[in-house]
């Protein structure tokens, strides 16, 4: 099934469901910019069925924030993968259930940008955030 969804969209052409693919398969992070400057950037958990249009992305958020409104600068606020840690390793008692369950789904219609996301390239070009 895999590599027909992959055929098909190769076929289509589509850039945003060859990203997102490209995504899943290679587990990259992507960074998506929401309309109201609401930024997540996190792991693609659902990939495309060819017998429907994609109207959401389904998402592990690694990291959120807010694009500023005037500089569209990104400024990274919550970090998910520490208590995502300390879930795997079972500190959190009270989080009786897995990481998956903090998966979020996006409206496609939302979506004002998405970018695959490489921290270590971040880093680099932000130096600040080091």
């Amino acid at each position: 099934m895999e590599k027909a969804a992959q055929d098909t969209i190769e076929r289509w052409n589509d850039l945003l469901e060859i990203l997102l693919s490209r995504a899943s398969r290679e587990t990259k992070l992507v960074s998506i910019t929401l309309r109201s400057r609401k930024v997540y950037i996190g792991l693609v958990t659902r990939t495309i069925n060819p017998m429907y249009d994609r109207k959401y992305i389904q998402l592990l958020p690694i990291k959120s924030g807010y694009r500023d409104s005037t500089s569209f600068k990104l400024n990274l606020a919550v970090d998910y993968a520490a208590v995502y840690a300390k879930i795997i390793r079972q500190e959190l008692e009270m989080i009786k259930t897995g990481v998956t369950d903090f998966d979020i789904v996006i409206p496609v219609s939302e979506i004002q940008s998405i970018n695959l996301f490489d921290p270590t390239a971040y880093a680099e070009f932000n130096p600040a955030t080091k």
